[in-house]
């Protein structure tokens, strides 16, 4: 876990909980804050995951429910698995081997009744594998089935901005990766080798080019348009207006290792090709190492030691 957010949370669901840690004392469980200091002390028996939503599953003397922020009991959860409270107020429980959902108030709001791989709520849709039939069907949060992909979609992501990554299966080319919308409809053919989820209205594909030897990628927009060319050998995802690339030299040759710089959304290079490492920009910070030396930066790649604490953000947001 981070000890800030990261760059896909909606700055609205931001809550300092988020970026607690479960610490272990004498084979028993609590919760660190980011500054390291104890906010609900060790008394759980199975190592709790993090809060989200303000909420978090534990285990104490054989029972299994759900705490706040105070460490209050909340409502009861005996399942066999829970996950993480999602951006929709939902948590996939297991009962029998058989998924469904609770709401924030630990009432069934999806029966445990289904039998396939659960990919998880975005934007108040979910992938689940029907091995029966052998395909991926999409629910909303009332448990309703949206629509059903084709067979050959053997692989799927999830919606981001009202978009989903599907894998269609070709016997002569292999995998593709295209986009669905939230009824289905392949609105993105699948001709990518290679894709990442939409973020900021825009997302990276690509595919092998054989003459170099490696990947390269470039960026379309919700509508499939090829708005920034294939000529980066890897990036991140656009986060505030900018994406972290990796390129070509000025003689047309990619780097042996991989030197990272930042792109806006017209592709042009706005902070020089210099990092060794880097990451997305989150509340107009990004994380980056050169030279071995780690530290932030900020639009115009001015140094920046740290960022600001998380209290003084939520403050200004």
């Amino acid at each position: 876990m981070s000890n800030y957010w990261d760059f896909t949370t909606d700055k609205s669901k931001r809550r300092l909980s988020d970026l607690w840690r479960p610490y272990r004392d004498n084979h028993k469980y609590g919760f660190k804050d980011h500054k390291g200091n104890i906010v609900i002390p060790a008394q759980y028996s199975k190592n709790p995951y993090g809060f989200r939503q303000g909420l978090t599953w534990v285990n104490k003397n054989n029972e299994s429910f759900f705490i706040n922020e105070q460490g209050e009991k909340m409502f009861d959860a005996n399942y066999e698995w829970v996950g993480c409270f999602n951006d929709d107020g939902l948590a996939q429980i297991m009962v029998n081997g058989l998924n469904g959902f609770i709401n924030m108030k630990g009432e069934i709001v999806i029966e445990p009744q289904l039998s396939g791989r659960v990919e998880g709520f975005r934007e108040g849709l979910c992938f689940i594998w029907n091995k029966d039939k052998s395909i991926y069907y999409c629910i909303n949060t009332k448990g309703d089935c949206v629509f059903e992909l084709e067979k050959e979609n053997h692989i799927v992501g999830f919606f981001s901005n009202g978009l989903a990554e599907v894998v269609v299966y070709n016997e002569s080319v292999g995998n593709r990766w295209g986009f669905v919308d939230t009824k289905g409809n392949m609105v993105i053919p699948a001709i990518y080798e290679y894709s990442r989820w939409f973020h900021d209205g825009m997302a990276a594909v690509g595919y092998y080019n054989n003459d170099l030897g490696i990947r390269v990628y470039g960026f379309i927009n919700t509508k499939g348009e090829v708005v920034i060319p294939f000529r980066y050998r890897d990036t991140g995802w656009f986060s505030e207006g900018l994406a972290l690339v990796s390129i070509q030299d000025e003689n047309g040759k990619y780097f042996g290792d991989e030197i990272w710089g930042y792109i806006n959304m017209e592709g042009e290079m706005v902070i020089a090709p210099e990092y060794d490492l880097a990451e997305e920009f989150i509340d107009g910070l990004a994380h980056v190492k050169k030279k071995g030396r780690g530290f932030y930066i900020d639009k115009n790649a001015k140094y920046h030691r740290s960022r600001q604490s998380p209290e003084l953000v939520l403050q200004q947001n």
